[in-house]
């Protein structure tokens, strides 16, 4: 199922290059977009393959762990319960403050490859 995924994303990647101006497409670099576009769905395919199955792993073993603690000790659950709400409002706290972060990382490292990618150039001259 994934594979069929990341074909179709390949396939509409090509076909909005396809619907850009030449002008576009050469002054980004067939270099460039090849090398974003297979970074980015290197990237989609580790989360797919990775990280979904590890967070549904943590999901199960939370709810099992839950379980357990009302059958042990339904005063610890309530406990634990309670510190929901904190935990996710900080988790919101902090995903509010590190998307721009990563967004800004990958944006220096884009500039980066450029930066080689030009640097090649003139030493190929």
């Amino acid at each position: 199922m994934g594979e069929t995924v990341f074909a179709q994303l390949r396939e509409e990647f090509l076909e909005s290059v396809l619907g850009l101006p030449l002008v576009e497409v050469e002054r980004a670099g067939t270099g460039d977009l090849l090398s974003r576009t297979t970074n980015d769905i290197e990237a989609l395919s580790r989360t797919v393959r990775f990280a979904m199955p590890e967070w549904l792993v943590a999901i199960v073993q939370a709810l099992l762990t839950l379980i357990a603690m009302t059958i042990v000790s339904p005063l610890a659950t309530l406990a634990s319960l309670v510190s929901l709400p904190i935990l996710f409002s900080r988790r919101a706290t902090t995903c509010h403050y590190a998307t721009p972060a990563t967004a800004r990382t990958n944006e220096l490292r884009h500039h980066v490859g450029l930066g080689l990618r030009n640097g090649r150039r003139r030493a190929h001259r």
